[in-house]
């Protein structure tokens, strides 16, 4: 017999709550970013369908026929799209295809030419939530040097922003200013001065006792470009942008662990895989559906296993891929209707599913 649970504490999500919110990381999806104003999947699936033409819908059309008949699936490109994630599988799937190889190619970079569009085409998001969150975190660690970590799929620049207007140290792994290259050890550094030297001649480091930032975006960036072979920049303005520079994010499709081993984001998944566990051995993920196996297998699960790492997630529903995470004791979910915590169910109504709500629920 399940029981209820009336009440959830702060410590349940964030075990370090009342000690300044030591060890804790963040790990945060699209649903983060909706009620700024950026699209989930499903909206930017229909939007990208309507930017396409004619002979575009006839190859998907094509495509979706053949998918229809192999899995016994009933997909179509006027009512029943798949979401964006399997159409791109799809459609790189069908490039083998004879007749389809560079019509199938054109399509790819089409979709995602208009996903990094459609993105940077948003204006005046709506920081409210993000800048409460920070704010609080910020005013909660006080003068603890440690830093606290945010691990994202998000391509958006929220964070960043507010990190800004509530005059927040952030640290992204890049250095400089207008164009800002990668370097992976700003990471690591601890910002500080040396203090006055002793009567043994020592000279003292001093970190500096402020709360600060480690934003790890885990499939990059609106601002990232690749501008040589083995270089990426981060460039806000695109007037400092070139025709030939590419964009340098890991796009909604299965290729994913592949683009992982590749210049930055090896670097990024090296040093994020030495941060969980160690400097991090609690995370609380919000709008993140843990769909990422090639973040779940290199980053989470092997902590899970080990011990050294507790997740609470915060779902809407249950996404069809936890299983291989709850069967972890350590790794802890509510939905809207229940929590799932040592391995236990319970009931639980709640929205704290909602970054707005879990931001409120974290002030109180």
């Amino acid at each position: 017999m399940k029981q209820s649970i009336l009440k959830i504490c702060k410590e349940d999500i964030i075990p370090t709550f009342s000690k300044g919110f030591c060890n804790v990381g963040f790990l945060f999806g699209a649903g983060t970013s909706f009620e700024a104003g950026f699209p989930l999947m499903t909206n930017l699936t229909n939007s990208s369908f309507k930017a396409l033409d004619a002979n575009d819908l006839n190859i998907i059309e094509t495509i979706l026929k053949n998918y229809n008949r192999i899995q016994n699936t009933k997909y179509n490109v006027i009512d029943n799209l798949p979401d964006i994630e399997l159409l791109l599988n799809l459609i790189i799937g069908f490039t083998n295809t004879p007749g389809y190889s560079y019509e199938c190619f054109k399509l790819e970079q089409k979709i995602k030419q208009f996903i990094c569009v459609n993105l940077r085409n948003i204006k005046n998001p709506d920081l409210e939530y993000h800048l409460k969150f920070l704010k609080f975190i910020k005013n909660r660690i006080g003068l603890n040097h440690t830093p606290f970590w945010i691990f994202t799929t998000n391509y958006d620049l929220l964070f960043e922003l507010a990190s800004a207007q509530c005059k927040l140290s952030i640290e992204n792994g890049f250095c400089g200013t207008v164009q800002r290259y990668f370097d992976i050890d700003s990471l690591k550094r601890i910002e500080g001065h040396f203090g006055i030297q002793s009567k043994k001649g020592q000279i003292p480091f001093e970190p500096v006792k402020k709360a600060h930032l480690k934003l790890c975006k885990l499939h990059g960036s609106l601002s990232w470009y690749e501008t040589d072979e083995n270089n990426v920049m981060e460039i806000f303005d695109s007037s400092y942008t070139l025709p030939e520079y590419k964009d340098v994010m890991i796009y909604p499709q299965h290729k994913k662990l592949d683009d992982t081993l590749s210049y930055p984001y090896e670097k990024l998944f090296v040093y994020a895989n030495d941060v969980i566990g160690k400097e991090v051995q609690y995370i609380v993920s919000c709008g993140y559906s843990y769909r990422d196996v090639h973040i779940n297998d290199r980053l989470l699960i092997p902590k899970l296993q080990n011990g050294s790492l507790r997740i609470f997630a915060l779902f809407e529903t249950k996404p069809n891929y936890i299983e291989q995470l709850e069967k972890y004791p350590a790794f802890n979910y509510l939905t809207r209707d229940k929590i799932h915590i040592g391995g236990k169910d319970a009931s639980m109504p709640n929205n704290l599913w909602k970054f707005s709500e879990f931001v409120k629920f974290i002030m109180e």
